[in-house]
């Protein structure tokens, strides 16, 4: 289970309640980090030249200092090497007296030579970064003095270990521009969220999780909600009856579409026809619907007027408001480009009975007038933004938003009670309740237009399949897997697509056709 710092906090703020101190967690950390390297490294690694431990002034310190008081006490060679003076907190001033006054550590502290600093790093075959801990804000300048260090610790051969998370990184986004290779990251207690995330996600090493004593009574309040997923295509469709005809396996609506952007409601219809949809619809001008017509003869056409642009005009409201109603899911934004009835259609389809509502695209934007109104919808509503389309909804830039998509995505959807799935890597799938899940779902070769949109298409095909719950708004009706599923099968799908056309040549057309293989194959 992943958690935030904010939350670790809180579960460290608990288990005190419970009758398990700060105090008693900062030795148990010492004393987990210390047998983690004699069961772990010390069997595979002559440490007989010492152990260097980078200290910090603050809690992470602490851990460290308690570590290498117990390392000591093992005979093993230490050194302790304090990177911002005496330590700054109660707790680890406690550890600092305690390895001050222990012979067997070589403690370097005050105004040491760079020489002997450098002698210290080079000559350790482990070094233990203990200097900043998970409060440390990623967004302030990285102090000079500890940037060189670091620099120094990047250049050694030694097995580096990280101790909670690697220091100068972000516990909460993963942002991290230091570029050290870490061997293992000793997760204290929990897992940090930002250690699952890129770029860290690629320096952190093998992530272990150390029990440090938490008792369970602290965890049930404080459960992030957070956890990176493994998917599966098992079970994803129910066996259909012998008997079942196609109204059993749901009416989709799909609204997209312009002179400019008619793949992209190619896209998301294909998609929703070959993830099992019973009767599909595409909404969109004359135009794009006479260019459709004999490339996907299963879908049924609603030939809408266009306004000058080409896009889905105003007086389409009125012919979409008349037989939206019949359709248990719709899908709405794909390709529809700036349609000056877009916000008008949002406001439609939040305000009537479909059982799933699904936004994507310029469909998102639309939302930005009307966006008090998602939380009184009936139905579910899901949401697909990439980080351009999350900065819209945030009013913030894409590096912003592409930055904090796991914090923006649980805002939204816990705010607004909607589902949500931010694009990226990892996907980040939240729900009304705020939870998140992180799916590492696909390959680069996913980064082209229309994927998006063939994913708008399977959530709608898939939410078709399971319109016997849906409908009826029962409690097994769950957005959320539906989510999950949708992804995990994109995903899936585009891989098969990489294997056989490579990455470079594969095309969303490509991933469409592969869905039916990921079905046969599970």
């Amino acid at each position: 289970m992943f958690v935030t710092p904010k939350q670790m906090l809180d579960i460290e703020n608990l288990s005190e309640e419970q009758g398990v101190s700060k105090a008693a967690l900062m030795e148990n950390a010492g004393g987990a980090v210390c047998l983690f390297i004699m069961q772990e490294i010390y069997p595979n690694l002559d440490l007989s030249d010492g152990i260097c431990i980078l200290v910090g002034s603050g809690n992470n310190g602490g851990d460290g200092l308690a570590a290498a008081h117990c390392l000591a006490e093992t005979g093993l060679p230490v050194h302790v090497l304090m990177t911002d003076g005496n330590p700054k907190t109660e707790l680890a001033v406690g550890w600092y007296e305690k390895v001050k006054s222990t012979p067997e550590i070589h403690l370097l502290a005050g105004n040491i030579a760079l020489s002997e600093i450098y002698q210290i790093i080079a000559g350790s075959p482990l070094i233990i970064d203990c200097i900043f801990g998970t409060g440390y804000d990623a967004k302030k300048p990285a102090p000079p003095h500890i940037q060189m260090l670091l620099d120094f610790v990047k250049k050694s051969s030694a097995v580096k270990i990280a101790v909670d998370i690697p220091s100068l990184a972000d516990a909460f986004s993963g942002e991290y521009d230091i570029g050290i290779n870490y061997s293992y990251t000793l997760s204290l207690g929990f897992d940090k969220i930002g250690v699952s995330q890129p770029p860290l996600s690629g320096f952190a090493g093998e992530i272990k999780t150390l029990d440090i004593g938490i008792p369970e009574s602290a965890l049930p309040e404080t459960n992030a909600g957070i956890e990176t997923l493994k998917w599966s295509a098992e079970n994803i469709f129910t066996d259909r009856k012998p008997d079942s005809h196609k109204g059993d396996f749901g009416r989709v609506l799909i609204i997209a579409g312009s002179s400019r952007y008619s793949g992209a409601a190619h896209f998301a219809a294909a998609a929703a026809i070959r993830s099992g949809a019973g009767l599909v619809t595409l909404a969109s001008t004359k135009e794009v619907c006479d260019r459709l017509a004999s490339a996907i003869p299963e879908l049924m056409y609603m030939p809408l007027p266009a306004d000058k642009n080409g896009t889905i005009g105003i007086s389409a409201v009125k012919e979409l408001s008349s037989v939206i109603e019949k359709y248990d899911v719709v899908a709405f934004g794909c390709g529809i480009g700036e349609s000056p009835a877009a916000s008008d259609i949002a406001e439609m389809i939040i305000k009537g009975k479909t059982a799933v509502k699904i936004f994507d695209a310029d469909g998102i934007k639309a939302l930005l007038p009307i966006i008090e109104l998602l939380s009184k919808s009936i139905g579910e509503i899901i949401i697909t933004p990439h980080a351009g389309e999350l900065a819209a909804l945030y009013n913030t830039t894409i590096a912003e938003a592409d930055k904090n998509r796991l914090q923006y995505a649980r805002s939204f959807a816990f705010e607004h009670a909607v589902t949500v799935i931010a694009k990226g890597v990892p996907n980040v799938i939240s729900d009304k309740n705020g939870g998140a899940k992180l799916l590492y779902a696909g390959n680069p070769g996913l980064s082209r237009g229309g994927s998006g949109d063939c994913l708008t298409g399977i959530i709608a095909g898939l939410a078709a399949n399971r319109m016997t719950v849906f409908s009826a708004h029962a409690e097994t009706a769950d957005s959320l897997r539906l989510a999950i599923d949708a992804v995990g099968l994109h995903g899936a799908a585009a891989d098969i697509a990489a294997d056989k056309k490579t990455v470079h040549c594969m095309s969303v057309s490509d991933v469409i056709n592969s869905i039916p293989e990921v079905i046969k194959g599970c």
